[in-house]
């Protein structure tokens, strides 16, 4: 029996969107925490994963794969039986497809550029946050008429960009959800799936820890 092995960054949105579908799943895996400050990802070991040494690497016997949302597809194929995280059926899954695209290229882009300088060093953001509230405009207008992103049953799609939407919370800032009432609507259903708080309470712990140093770096 081939041995399931992902490596991850805990604290990060497309890393616990990985470990919320394998939860989703029942996925008899074995989740091992890479700590990035150590450069444990930079190892000879790891770089013959992803020499790219980025989070989240799944490795199946031997088979690796990197990028969060190939993953899920990969373990959607492999073990969602019910065939509902990730449809055959062409123009659903294009549709899911165009929704993940959409998350890489566009929301999570845009809200890294947005949290990260704040959240890392207190800077600016390095976007004025224009095309954030676009895309947030865009998500909470598709939720005014559908429970989920992709329709009324919960795809890898939601699973994605909810983590992605979390990294709003990572500071106060002037774009929150608050501002778009289905958005709040709609996290609100996806935080009560019951592995919800465990695999978030890394990011929400680091985060803590990162608004207590940006305020002593302040003094």
């Amino acid at each position: 029996m081939s041995t399931l092995e992902l490596y991850i960054l805990p604290q990060g949105p497309p890393n616990r969107a990985v470990a919320m579908l394998v939860n989703e799943l029942d996925i008899d895996i074995v989740i091992k925490h890479v700590d990035v400050h150590k450069q444990e990802n930079r190892s000879a070991e790891f770089l013959k994963m992803n020499p790219l040494h980025r989070l989240p690497v799944l490795n199946d016997d031997g088979f690796h794969l990197a990028e969060s949302r190939a993953i899920m597809k990969y373990l959607c194929d492999k073990f969602d039986t019910s065939g509902k995280l990730y449809p055959a059926d062409r123009q659903a899954r294009a549709e899911i497809d165009f929704l993940l695209d959409f998350d890489l290229g566009l929301l999570f882009r845009n809200i890294g550029l947005y949290i990260y300088p704040q959240y890392f060093k207190g800077d600016p953001p390095a976007i004025d946050g224009g095309d954030v509230k676009e895309q947030l405009v865009f998500l909470n207008d598709r939720l005014s008429s559908r429970a989920y992103l992709a329709g009324d049953v919960m795809t890898i799609a939601d699973i994605s960009i909810a983590a992605s939407l979390g990294l709003l919370e990572a500071v106060d800032s002037d774009i929150t959800t608050a501002d778009y009432p289905n958005i709040v609507k709609y996290q609100k259903t996806m935080s009560t799936l019951s592995y919800w708080k465990a695999v978030h309470e890394p990011f929400y712990l680091a985060r803590s820890k990162m608004a207590a140093k940006r305020a002593s770096n302040k003094h």
